[in-house]
């Protein structure tokens, strides 16, 4: 796997199962939520498992979380100017679309 792609799933994980702890819900709790068994529960909160953006997005709301994309420039390259024809835009994407 990617070592980006890890991180990023590693870091989303983290945040899930803060949220479990501060809100008393076990993987027995969240299984029931979303109607699944608690060995899919457990595989999607595996970092190294390939879960899917959606299974990801539904343990969140299931927790009643918000999830943000947010996408900056790599410290490590050269800043570049935008393109003139894209401008300086923010897409936004209204709740539950993801």
């Amino acid at each position: 796997m990617n070592s980006e792609v890890a991180r990023i799933k590693t870091a989303f994980v983290r945040q899930l199962r803060a949220a479990m702890t501060s809100q008393k819900v076990n993987q027995s709790e969240l299984a029931k939520r979303l109607k699944c068994s608690r060995a899919r529960i457990t595989q999607a909160l595996d970092p190294e498992s390939n879960v899917t953006t959606e299974m990801l997005g539904k343990l969140a709301n299931a927790l009643d979380l918000e999830v943000r994309f947010e996408i900056r420039r790599s410290r490590s390259l050269p800043a570049r100017q935008p393109d003139s024809k894209l401008g300086k835009k923010w897409v936004r994407f209204p709740p539950g679309a993801l």
